[in-house]
């Protein structure tokens, strides 16, 4: 891609796709989307992107509701008031 900086890939975030990941630009580029359900308006799965020691990248993809009934305690995230903000109805949060 670089042969400057010796770029092979380029990894993105902030912007929903739908799979939780997807590559652009023959595969130059990838974008990666760790929210499923995208703001309870998006269909979307959720990705991490694994590294290993190699640099080979492969990808966890979770959707919503994997997510939801996963096995924790309690989520929590903040609004912008920096109020917490319950993520499970049916679970308390500690």
């Amino acid at each position: 891609m670089n042969s400057t900086l010796n770029i092979e890939l380029v990894a993105r975030a902030h912007q929903v796709v739908q799979d939780g990941y997807e590559f652009f630009a023959n595969r130059k580029l990838v974008t990666i989307f760790s929210a499923p359900h995208y703001c309870g308006q998006f269909d979307n799965a959720a990705a991490l992107m694994n590294v290993d020691e190699n640099l080979v990248c492969s990808f966890t993809v979770r959707t919503y509701y994997y997510v939801k009934y996963f096995d924790v305690q309690c989520f929590r995230y903040f609004d912008r008031r920096r109020k917490p903000v319950k993520l499970f109805k049916d679970r308390e949060c500690e």
